[in-house]
């Protein structure tokens, strides 16, 4: 019997730790009802940094996609990231990195939540 309880243990710790949001809250945005939360990944030495992009919702977290971000080996922070509004559930996301060209993002109202791809 305990070998079971520990496999269900492992099983829900692990379980657990693949739903908690990956990386630290450098920007987020609020469009409309829902928050666009952008979170950040360091990469080794001055690689890139992973950028997750989270919908927040009445408090839940729906992972809407990734991008890498080459920024020199420097933190990313509020400066690499702006929001445009381009029309009634549609907006422009832009990110900035010191190494790469900027990044346009298309964030659409989907129903009731958001979508997300590269422009």
């Amino acid at each position: 019997m305990a070998p079971i309880l520990r496999t269900l243990a492992l099983g829900l710790l692990l379980g657990g730790c693949a739903r908690e949001p990956s990386g630290e809250t450098f920007s987020s945005f609020q469009l409309q009802d829902v928050e666009l939360e952008l979170r950040a990944v360091s990469g080794w030495a001055f690689g890139s940094h992973t950028v997750h992009f989270y919908e927040v919702s009445s408090g839940a977290r729906r992972h809407l996609g990734s991008a890498e971000l080459a920024n020199d080996g420097a933190v990313v922070d509020g400066r690499n990231a702006s929001l445009a509004a381009l029309d009634r559930g549609r907006w422009e996301l832009t990110l900035t990195g010191e190494e790469d060209q900027d990044q346009r993002w298309l964030i659409e109202r989907t129903g009731p939540s958001l979508s997300i791809r590269r422009r």
